[in-house]
């Protein structure tokens, strides 16, 4: 049976940057040195002698004098200074014959090292220009220009003025701005998060014994979409036009409740506002408040035609509730606006349709029309004139109205796909399953499911009864915890320090403890260069007795071998990069784009989630996807196909065109004291809702909460890269069979980094490399910013890129740099193209022993049969 897996391809090949190493420059480095090792043993050999030579003080003035000089020298050959001749006859009374001729082989030694230092110097002034012109050649690229214009449409006018100038004549704006240009260059030869066309997408099969590759990598076809976002500040102020009210059906707010003689309701933030918050709102009971409400609940009245139907039931002029309608819906008891789909790919072509069909003609229609064609054109542009009509579109956009600012550098979102056909052997996945579930075993023995549970359901029956009905609108905004500020981890955190903890909680405190200190006893043994072997008796010692728990994640990969023959043939390594908690995530945003327009039961993608999500499913449950998505630069990762017929509908959004919604009002939550479960329903319906999130983004607040009730009894699982340990430098790789868990890193401080300085910084990295013990080609990032970037540190000016970062952590308070090797390493990129190898990751689902999913023929409607499951 062949496995789904998204392909992610770097692109452009590696070899692109080639041409801004300095191989003179680096080889020069490394005869420096060793020539600086010498000296440094030379030098503390020679430091012991003089102390020895110069003795206590004390004597006649020809002693004094001779002391001090053989003083002066010490502290030359400490401070790395040239030994004053002067010195040297004056001291040569104190010195014995041998002490002399040490001092002599350092001065010899020293000489050699101070040559070959400018010769360093000499082979940079020559390679650096060259470099720089290489860099211009590479950026002049049509395609890294695009990419650069996606990321910072501001940088792109800078980088064309760059081409016209003198590399050798540059001053700091123009470094700058090189810099930063490199750093997008070089994230289109090593990275492949699928961001704009830095990298390109395929579908691929893991299946068979054979790995057969068909096209070859790069870009073959883009997609082009505004950021829904951006374009929803826009389509907000739209949508409640007056000039479109036929096409809008108002409806009561889904959080309205009658309470102790009024009404409780959550405003929705709108973005129709500057400024807006979700607000907790009441109302006082009103007559024309109630018939609005009764007449808006039957569905059937446009905005017109239900300021029409209420005057009616009062025997008024309909132009007398006109200022009582508008209360009503600033308020946000009515929402009174043309609702988009919260998963609309497209939400101002939608918005348009809607007024087209409701036969309304607002003076905007045309160009929100016109937008929306010429983001249908850009695809088949070539790059410089898509940057040009890009600029038109955000002109045009700008021009429409909108109460909140539009940030140029987020209006679009591109995605990018490859012709590749590919398909890899299935041992890669059997090669998989071990390591998997032993790091599901460890994770779950540091982080266990259970005591989340434990402390949602603490904090549910602080405020409620168990075993009790309660409104789910009861707990919105209130059962929530507070937000984590600390940021995205690097490392896994440690508990807190409980002296008290006892129970399921110090069990697993312990169990943390343990691994932990199993972890950072093993990085300290191990010797430089020595990987550290992981195996099922391992993981039976640290997590302990309990069970490999139920799991399932998006695990991204990559292969790690010379060719896609080798892979064939067995000689490749698999390394662990990340892990996505559920199914469908880093995957789902992809499913129009890759699907083809394949309706959903034939779309690989939507059946993939529909059978990975199934396996949460219980005996006559609903499954329902919760209308949650992020706002900003990110929101089109949130994009989602509609995998079921429900959909749990949050404040201020629609469901999915033809989705069975269910409203927050609907729900009700109980705490089942026997099973220490939630059980959410809805009201109206009778049934059980399992909450599912199937996109690619993080939930807070109450949403997070709603994902952990839908996912009660399985174990959260996401990949840090190590653990912390404050006396550890160097981490060496941890492997389990074929898979690399854990690549072999370096965690630096302050006393570990390398001396910054414009001139000799290239040098001075070279030196400090080699000290430490690190590879040629590394990723670093730093606690404050955890996105990694590419380094080879035998290129001026990708080493620049380290001295700028290691410069602005000093003087930081617990400022961390990670360097981490690069694994696959260049001549391990197995896949090929035209201008060399091209970096790649595999992206597939996989699931725990005790995660079986319901096949597709068992879910009806979105819910699963009760023979389904057991």
């Amino acid at each position: 049976m062949a496995h789904l897996a998204l392909l992610r391809v770097a692109g452009l090949p590696f070899e692109t940057l080639a041409a801004l190493s300095a191989p003179a420059a680096a080889a020069a480095a490394e005869r420096l040195h060793g020539a600086e090792a010498a000296r440094l043993s030379e030098a503390a050999a020679v430091s012991d002698l003089l102390f020895v030579a110069a003795g206590e003080p004390g004597g006649d003035p020809a002693r004094v004098r001779a002391r001090f000089a053989l003083l002066r020298l010490r502290r030359d050959v400490h401070n790395r200074r040239p030994l004053r001749p002067l010195d040297l006859e004056a001291a040569r009374s104190l010195l014995a014959p041998d002490a002399a001729l040490r001092v002599e082989r350092l001065r010899e030694i020293s000489d050699r090292r101070d040559r070959l230092l400018a010769s360093c110097r000499e082979a940079l002034r020559e390679e650096v220009p060259r470099c720089r012109r290489a860099l211009l050649r590479v950026i002049a690229s049509p395609l890294v220009q695009h990419g650069i214009y996606l990321a910072s449409r501001s940088l792109l006018p800078k980088v064309r003025k760059l081409s016209g100038g003198d590399p050798e004549a540059w001053g700091h704006d123009e470094r700058h701005t090189a810099a930063k240009a490199l750093a997008y260059a070089a994230r289109f030869c090593t990275k492949t998060s699928p961001n704009g066309v830095f990298c390109a997408v395929a579908l691929a099969s893991i299946e068979g014994d054979s790995a057969d590759i068909d096209g070859a990598p790069g870009i073959s076809l883009t997609d082009v979409i505004l950021n829904i976002a951006e374009a929803r500040k826009v389509g907000a102020c739209l949508a409640s036009d007056p000039a479109v009210d036929l096409a809008v059906f108002p409806r009561p707010n889904p959080t309205l409740r009658e309470v102790d003689g009024g009404f409780t309701f959550w405003k929705p933030a709108s973005r129709r506002n500057a400024t807006d918050e979700e607000i907790f709102s009441r109302a006082k009971d009103h007559p024309v408040l109630r018939l609005f409400v009764e007449e808006a609940a039957r569905g059937i009245h446009d905005a017109t035609a239900l300021k029409r139907a209420v005057a009616s039931r009062l025997g008024v002029a309909p132009g007398v509730l006109t200022e009582f309608y508008r209360a009503l819906v600033d308020r946000g008891i009515l929402i009174a606006e043309i609702e988009v789909a919260y998963n609309s790919r497209r939400p101002l072509r939608d918005l348009a349709s809607a007024v087209r069909a409701a036969g309304c003609e607002p003076p905007w229609l045309e160009d929100v029309e016109r937008v929306e064609a010429e983001v249908d054109a850009l695809p088949g542009l070539d790059f410089p004139s898509r940057v040009e009509a890009m600029e038109a579109i955000g002109r045009r956009l700008d021009a429409l109205p909108h109460a909140r600012p539009l940030k140029a550098d987020e209006l679009f979102r591109v995605d990018a796909s490859s012709d590749l056909s590919l398909r890899l052997p299935r041992r890669l996945l059997q090669d998989l399953d071990g390591p998997m579930g032993a790091f599901a075993r460890l994770i779950g023995g540091m982080y266990p499911e259970d005591l989340h549970a434990q402390t949602l359901a603490a904090r549910f029956l602080k405020e409620f009864p168990g075993d009790t009905d309660v409104p789910f609108l009861d707990l919105y905004r209130g059962l929530a915890a507070e937000p984590d500020e600390s940021g995205r981890p690097v490392e896994f955190p440690m508990p807190k320090e409980e002296p008290t903890a006892k129970g399921r909680l110090k069990e697993a405190q312990d169990t943390l403890r343990r691994i932990r200190d199993w972890f950072v006893e093993r990085a300290r043994s191990a010797a430089p260069g020595e990987e550290v072997e992981i195996d099922a008796a391992t993981v039976d010692r640290l997590a302990g007795a309990a069970p490999e728990p139920r799991w399932a994640a998006g695990v991204l990969f990559q292969v790690a071998a010379r060719s896609a023959r080798a892979i064939e043939e067995g000689h490749y390594r698999l390394v662990l990069s990340s892990l996505f908690n559920g199914t469908g995530l880093a995957l789902a945003r992809f499913a129009h784009f890759l699907g083809k327009g394949r309706p959903a039961e034939e779309n690989p993608i939507v059946l993939e989630m529909r059978h990975g999500w199934s396996a949460l499913g219980r005996h006559g449950a609903v499954l329902a996807e919760v209308t949650y998505n992020h706002e900003a630069r990110t929101a089109n990762a949130g994009l989602r196909p509609a995998l079921f017929e429900h959909e749990i509908e949050l404040p201020g959004d629609r469901a999915s065109r033809g989705a069975s919604a269910i409203p927050l009002g609907d729900l009700t939550v109980r705490y089942v004291s026997v099973s220490g479960r939630f059980v959410l329903r809805s009201a109206s319906r009778g049934v059980e809702v399992i909450p599912v999130l199937s996109s690619g983004v993080n939930p807070v607040g109450i949403v997070s909460d709603l994902v952990h009730i839908g996912q009660q009894g399985w174990q959260s699982i996401g990949y840090l890269p190590g653990f912390r340990a404050d006396s550890i430098t160097r981490w060496p790789r941890f492997t389990f069979g074929r898979t690399v868990l854990f690549r072999e890193r370096w965690v630096l401080r302050p006393t570990d980094f390398p001396p910054v300085g414009d001139e000799e910084f290239f040098i001075d990295a070279a030196l400090w490399r080699r000290g430490l013990g690190l590879p040629r080609h590394i990723f670093v990032h730093t606690v404050f910013d955890p996105k990694p970037y590419y380094v080879d540190l035998e290129s001026p000016l990708l080493t620049d890129l380290l001295r700028r970062t290691v410069a602005g952590l000093l003087g930081q308070e617990d400022a961390v740099l990670f360097a981490t090797e690069m694994l696959p390493a260049p001549d391990e990129m197995w896949l090929e193209g035209e201008g060399g190898r091209h970096a790649s990751e595999i992206l597939v689902q996989m699931q725990g022993p005790g995660a079986r999913a319901i096949d597709e023929g068992d879910i009806d409607a979105g819910v699963a049969r009760p023979d389904a499951l057991t």
